[in-house]
Order: structure tokens, then sequence, then C-alpha cells
């Protein structure tokens, strides 16, 4: 089930974008959840790697990555990273191109703040350009990003609800940063 709708109408820019689909709970804001591998790209498809453009021969073989399916050269995908939103923990091989968003989904999940901030700042950063919104949505960053704010949106209600910290917040100015967030 994809929770949010069918693949085979969305478009970004005029690009088709293949949405990630949840197993199990498909609730937009699971905090993790796992979605289903994508079907690997038939190697009929590919003469050359999709991403530095270089011909297949017997020499430079065609790789599959394990996170988007596509088809690339050895140099092209090359690291290995754990992918748990489709419930794997053990490194898998990734392309170049799926590596970073999957490593910030990863960080996202980390219990150190530092970490979790990374991924905030790197997956909004993604989000900026049509390439790489497409790939974040792809992924099932979208998922990650909304677990997060909602997470950062209940912290800031708490901080404005409370009493006791009322004066400071109006005395230093972010009761007004406060209300920007909450409005927003």
């Amino acid at each position: 089930m994809n929770p949010f709708g069918s693949s085979d109408n969305v478009k970004i820019d005029g690009t088709p974008v293949r949405l990630p689909v949840t197993i199990g709970n498909p609730a937009a804001l699971s905090p993790s959840p796992t979605f289903q591998k994508p079907i690997w790209m038939p190697d009929t498809e590919a003469d050359s790697c999709l991403n530095c453009d270089l011909k297949f021969t017997q020499f430079r073989r065609k790789h599959h990555c394990r996170n988007c399916g596509k088809i690339f050269c050895s140099k092209c995908c090359l690291d290995k990273v754990p992918l748990p939103h489709f419930g794997i923990n053990e490194p898998e091989k990734v392309c170049n191109n799926c590596k970073l968003i999957v490593e910030l989904m990863n960080k996202a999940k980390s219990t150190e703040m530092d970490q979790k901030y990374e991924a905030v700042i790197g997956l909004s950063n993604m989000l900026k350009n049509t390439a790489g919104l497409s790939k974040v949505i792809e992924c099932g960053g979208i998922n990650t990003m909304l677990s997060i704010a909602s997470a950062v949106a209940s912290a800031l209600h708490c901080l404005a609800q409370s009493m006791m910290l009322n004066e400071f917040l109006v005395e230093t100015g972010c009761l007004k940063v406060l209300k920007k967030f909450l409005i927003f």
C-alpha cells in the first residue's frame, strides 16, 4: 500500500517519480517505516552506466543498486550502507546517487542529536532542486523528515505552553520565534 497515492501519476517538473510503498503499517508519520524493495531494472535496459555513462563491457560489469534498483558500473555503485527502510540492517551495495540520502536517513534515526541535526540539514538541502527532491521521495526521506518535524513541533508546542518559561521567552524574543514555527 502506498500512503502517498498512486505512483503512476506523480511527476515533478515532468519527470516521473517512483513513490515508496510501505509494508505493514502505512502510517505516513511512522518513525521507522519499512518500504518494499524496488524492482531491479532489467539488465537489457542498460548498455552503459546510468551515472557516468561508460559502456558496459566484459570487464566493466553491471551492478544493481540495492536501494534504487538501477544499473551502474562498479565505480558508481561501490559503497555499502545499511538499508533499514527496507528492513536490511547489514550494509548493502548502493549507487553514488543513493548513498548520501540513505546515510542521512540513517543519521536521522540516531540517538545522537548532532546526527539528527545533520540529517535534517542535509535532507532539507537536497529538497531544493528537482533531482534531489525526487531522490529523497523515492528513498522514503519525506517520511523521515515528517517524523522528525512532528517530534520537533510537539516539543516546541510544550515549550510555548510552559507558564514558568513565559517571561523568559518574551524577554529573549524566543516567543516570537516559537510563534512563527507554530503558525507556519
